[in-house]
């Protein structure tokens, strides 16, 4: 599909911009959001080749590798949980990570796309809304900011909580954008993106290096950087590997992890790339051997990558960096962003 499978229709104008295979359909819409809440009855079903799951934290690589800041003896996969966004179902899904279980949805939303975390809160791009939603960890939705005249779908917060969010086109049908908050407060400064069309997902790295991927108007996929303390996007070069169709981008185990969704051997891929000046060379390659097209995905402190795959509409759950099999499927568990609460 040359469409962008991983966020829903938007209103641009008058016209319906479809940017993916997902449902909906944005418009003027207040900023608050009142949230309901409901048991849903996602399926979870055990991969083939794996014993009855118990601890997703046994299974992977040495969680040492992790770049999460809090140091790895003080955390428990028993105390983790994530979210799921569902632009289909303008939802967005509560899970404890071990042992895996749904714990509650929270609807209302118009069009949940792409989330993030901070110091135990996540941040939703309610992209319908045009704005961005604060939730505490058991869900409950503590803020809302305004980002007027964008469709925001993604967004990343640095060490000090300034909140980043990649605006994938403008209301009026304008080029993407990247709008930043400082301490995630106030208004925000917009930040264009040279050479983009359109602005998909989005991370910082440990040193508050800003980076965004997308597309140009010819659709050709395109990694950019915004390095600390600049106010202008610079073109980064990925080295190494062919990018198919922009997919997630996250800081993880000393490397930018940069998705495609459409890998070149029908499935998923995420790149660990180290970035040197212009250039981000490819240094290694997990392989999403289920994944059709990987959404947003977590890279967890505890060697997994939690995937919202919006060509099957599940959740997948994978050793990280190994790739190969799910260790775990949510069948129906949503497609959207994903944010981590370690």
């Amino acid at each position: 599909m040359s469409a962008f499978r991983s966020f829903g229709s938007v209103i641009a104008g008058a016209a319906a911009v479809a940017l993916l295979a997902g449902c909906g359909a944005g418009g003027p819409q207040s900023s608050d959001v009142p949230p309901t809440m409901s048991q849903s009855a996602a399926s979870v079903q055990r991969a083939a080749g794996f014993s009855a799951f118990t601890s997703l934290a046994r299974v992977g690589v040495k969680a040492s590798r992790s770049s999460f800041a809090q140091p790895l003896p003080s955390l428990s996969p028993h105390g983790a949980h994530f979210f799921i966004s569902d632009a289909a179902d303008e939802s967005v899904d509560l899970y404890k990570y071990d042992p895996l279980g749904l714990l509650k949805t929270i609807g209302g939303f118009n069009e949940p796309q792409g989330m993030c975390s901070h110091k135990k809160t996540a941040w939703l791009a309610n992209t319908g809304a045009s704005n961005l939603v604060h939730l505490n960890a058991g869900g409950k939705v503590i803020g809302t900011l305004a980002d007027p005249g964008q469709y925001p779908v993604g967004c990343a917060l640095d060490k000090q909580g300034d909140l980043a969010v990649a605006n994938i086109i403008s209301t009026s049908g304008g080029a993407g954008s990247v709008s930043i908050w400082t301490d995630a407060k106030g208004n925000p400064t917009s930040y264009p993106v040279a050479g983009l069309s359109r602005v998909y997902f989005i991370a910082y790295d440990p040193h508050g290096d800003l980076f965004v991927d997308g597309a140009n108007a010819s659709g050709v996929f395109e990694l950019a950087e915004r390095a600390k303390g600049q106010s202008a996007f610079t073109t980064v070069t990925v080295s190494g590997a062919t990018i198919n169709f922009p997919g997630s981008l996250q800081y993880a185990d000393g490397a930018l992890a940069v998705g495609d969704q459409s890998g070149s051997s029908g499935h998923s891929v995420i790149y660990q790339t180290h970035v040197s000046g212009e250039t981000a060379t490819v240094v290694g390659a997990t392989q999403l051997a289920d994944a059709i097209d990987a959404v947003s995905t977590c890279i967890t402190p505890f060697a997994t990558i939690i995937v919202g795959d919006a060509g099957s509409g599940d959740i997948q759950i994978y050793a990280y960096p190994a790739g190969g099999k799910p260790i775990h499927t949510i069948s129906g568990g949503g497609s959207g962003g994903c944010a981590f609460i370690p």
